[in-house]
């Protein structure tokens, strides 16, 4: 009997004509792991079947509904385990280990039921003792337990341990291990993350148990672990096969360099290239020599990522990653060094070097940002493969758009005011209309505006409706990509658009026969102090006039302004509403006609009591 190493080792041949994914699986299941998406990730990962403590608690405060816990039946559990495995004692032949449950631990009536697995990668009887044990250990933890819980748990993953405590089980801290987890939406429309666990035992990852003893065919044949002869022969057979092997890949320099085959013997050897022989070869060749064999060898072929455009005064940066993944097991990628290039810009473009090496990984390349008017394209090289990004002049212009008021009333015009620093005149600058709002727009809801001496004025231009559609809004936005001169912008742009609330003139409620009709009416003068435009205010709901109506008048809705010494108010549109005295409502006086204004005076006219249902 002898002591036993490494908790697992892989030991055995790859189908490569299956899949990465079963080849992958077929390695972590000979590793007593599992092999699971990470949903946070977005990656596949390695979830090794361990002992550990929990990383998260539940109960009733932050489980959502109901716990369902399930188990096997007494005739679904097993109590002894065979494994298939090529034994490496006896030339990789088929061998078998058992394991059994002591009867002690059998539940009552519990019948024989053996587990039998295969395992082709696993080479060392320990090594499948401890597969069987633990699948049939774990086979044993039988109860499953699904539940949901609320988003804040996101960064629970596979394999993690945690504790339920549940009264209506008789849980208090009970361990799980989860084995599922994913997202799904609530019923009140939140994320919620259903969990599938397994039952945790400590005891199962006991391997107290675990052997190894020399094995040796029963006809008395010395296993080739022992015996040197074997040993030799195999090493002539295998040195045969490796040197064919490599024969014709990349990695035959290093081949040549290092070993040597014996013609009588046919034993590779280890050479460096110089006369010493023994361990004081192999003391060289692990050092100097070896870094010269090494050095002398192509460097595996990578790949370069990152932006395609950059603007002054910002950091590059790009990734360099091997091409083939497999070939990181040809050098240290921590510190192996790749020889590059920048061209297409100076020194005084960038404080990094423009040659020199890198490893695999982020490289950052800061961009100098300078007063000359230009576009240039860097390109960064390594081993034949290229990266070219264009840099870009910073730019910094100043936007700055207002307007009398930031409302209008539909059927009324409003002056935007566009004030700009830096951009030359005769520049245009494209713009959009957007919002719930742009079907009141008379206006063209796309064009340009053209900047002289730093200035230009928009007019949107709004029509009214005979339905109440509610205050809408619309942005004017102005499109500012095209001032940076090569189509790509850099720099701060400042206030590049205004918002404008559309004001609906009226709102008719026509199941209870009202109307919506302006209380107050705003002035806006101009610099003279003539009145110029009525803005709708507070406004009131009144009943409309109907065949039962015993008295009536008529109510402006709308009107217009004709600016003047004095100013003159005309009425545009008009509703008819009940004032039918001894009725229930809260009393209003209207202006149904409106006086001439004098510069800089209050509206005033003829007022009319009514009684509304409402004031808004």
């Amino acid at each position: 009997m002898s002591t036993i190493g490494s908790s697992y080792q892989i030991n055995g041949v790859i189908d490569t004509n299956q899949s990465v994914y079963q080849n992958i699986q077929k390695l972590a299941n000979a590793s007593g792991c599992w092999f699971t998406f990470d949903i946070h990730e977005g990656k596949w990962s390695v979830i090794i079947n361990k002992t550990g403590t929990s990383v998260a608690s539940f109960d009733d405060t932050n489980i959502i509904g109901s716990i369902n816990v399930s188990g096997k039946g007494i005739r679904e559990l097993y109590n002894k385990v065979q494994v298939e495995f090529p034994h490496e004692d006896i030339l990789d032949e088929k061998d078998y280990t058992e394991f059994a449950i002591d009867t002690a631990d059998l539940y009552p009536n519990e019948v024989e039921n053996t587990l039998t697995f295969s395992s082709e990668l696993v080479s060392k009887p320990e090594h499948a003792q401890r597969l069987g044990l633990l699948e049939l250990k774990q086979s044993r933890v039988d109860k499953v337990i699904n539940f949901r819980t609320d988003f804040t748990k996101l960064g629970l993953k596979a394999g993690d341990l945690i504790d339920i405590t549940s009264s209506m089980y008789g849980y208090t801290a009970k361990l799980f291990r989860i084995t599922q987890l994913t997202e799904e939406d609530g019923d009140d429309n939140t994320i919620q993350l259903s969990i599938t666990a397994l039952e945790y035992d400590a005891n199962v990852y006991d391997y107290s148990d675990v052997f190894r003893d020399v094995r040796e065919r029963a006809n008395g044949i010395i296993v080739k672990t022992i015996n040197t002869a074997v040993a030799q022969e195999e090493d002539k057979s295998m040195s045969s096969q490796l040197a064919r092997m490599l024969a014709a890949s990349f990695v035959t320099g290093l081949i040549n360099s290092a070993f040597s085959r014996n013609p009588s013997t046919g034993v590779l050897t280890q050479t460096v290239g110089n006369t010493t022989t023994g361990q004081a070869a192999q003391d060289a060749f692990s050092s100097a020599n070896r870094a010269a064999v090494l050095k002398n060898m192509k460097a595996p072929p990578v790949t370069i990522t990152g932006p395609t455009d950059i603007c002054e005064g910002e950091t590059l940066s790009l990734t360099v990653a091997l091409e083939d993944p497999g070939c990181a097991c040809l050098i240290d990628t921590s510190t192996y060094q790749f020889p590059y290039t920048i061209t297409g810009i100076t020194a005084a473009d960038t404080s990094f070097a423009l040659s020199g090496n890198v490893s695999l990984g982020t490289v950052n390349i800061p961009i100098t940002s300078d007063a000359l008017t230009e576009t240039e394209t860097l390109t960064f090289t390594i081993n034949g493969v290229s990266k070219a990004v264009t840099l870009h002049d910073s730019k910094t212009y100043t936007i700055a758009i207002t307007a009398s008021a930031d409302n209008v009333t539909e059927g009324g015009t409003r002056v935007l005011n566009i004030a700009t620093t830096g951009i030359a005149n005769g520049t245009t600058i494209p713009y959009t209309i957007t919002g719930t709002g742009t079907g009141k727009v008379s206006s063209s809801l796309t064009g340009n505006v053209t900047i002289n001496s730093n200035a230009a004025t928009f007019s949107l231009v709004t029509t009214s409706s005979s339905a109440y559609d509610g205050n809408l809004p619309v942005v004017f936005a102005l499109n500012t990509s095209s001032l940076g001169g090569d189509g790509y912008f850099c720099g701060s742009m400042g206030n590049a658009s205004y918002t404008v609330t559309i004001k609906d003139t009226y709102q008719y409620a026509s199941e209870c026969g009202q109307v919506s009709v302006p209380l107050v009416w705003c002035e806006e003068y101009d610099s003279s102090g003539r009145l110029i435009n009525l803005v709708p205010d507070s406004r009131i709901v009144l009943r409309t006039a109907s065949a039962g109506s015993a008295s009536t008048t008529t109510v402006p809705l709308t009107v217009s302004v004709a600016p003047g010494t004095p100013s003159t108010v005309t009425i545009l549109t008009t509703a008819t509403v009940d004032t039918t005295t001894n009725r229930p409502g809260i009393t209003a006086d209207v202006i149904t006609s409106f006086n001439t204004v004098a510069v800089n005076a209050p509206v005033t006219g003829t007022v009319t009591t009514v009684k509304g249902v409402t004031v808004s």
